[in-house]
């Protein structure tokens, strides 16, 4: 029997019956390949920033100010999708509650008291006392079909000092 050897060619050798390119050539190939790449992505990366720039001009942002305001009153009502990025109010008196829906959802209905005990523990929600005025805070609320907040009184003559709602929303 014959032994027949065979040469496995080295990674540097071209294979038998190939010529080997030119590095240049092959380095140039490679890099045409990776600037082909970096243009997709960089296509890819200019149709999402356009599609952001888009979603951000559907945005409404508003500011509602409002004083003296007798209760019951309806401090925000607006139906879409959005975001109340924070609202404020002050009072001369403790003796008033908040109504909060969520999509058509009772979310929270409490009196001052009420939030001023949680708002150690909830960190969208403040409420304190600062030189005789009850303040109340409630930030980062979002809803997909509508929010309306409402402020009730427990006594008889509670008026807000002020009431200020920031809140973002999607135009159709």
């Amino acid at each position: 029997m014959k032994e027949i050897k065979l040469k496995v060619p080295s990674p540097s050798e071209p294979p038998l019956g190939e010529e080997r390119l030119p590095a240049d050539v092959v380095q140039t190939a490679l890099m045409l390949k990776l600037l082909k790449a970096v243009r997709s992505v960089e296509s890819r990366i200019t149709s999402l920033e356009e599609a952001v720039l888009k979603a951000i001009a559907r945005i409404k942002t508003q500011i509602l100010k409002m004083s003296n305001v007798s209760l019951p009153a309806t401090l925000l009502d607006v139906a879409g999708a959005g975001s109340v990025r924070s609202m404020v109010i002050r009072s001369n008196s403790r003796d008033f509650g908040i109504s909060i829906f969520v999509d058509d959802v009772l979310m929270l209905d409490n009196d001052f008291s009420w939030f001023e005990k949680m708002s150690p523990y909830i960190k969208e929600i403040a409420a304190f006392e600062d030189n005789g005025e009850f303040v109340f805070v409630i930030s980062d609320l979002k809803f997909t079909r509508s929010a309306k907040i409402i402020a009730k009184p427990i006594a008889d003559g509670v008026v807000l000092k002020d009431a200020y709602v920031s809140y973002d929303l999607a135009k159709d």
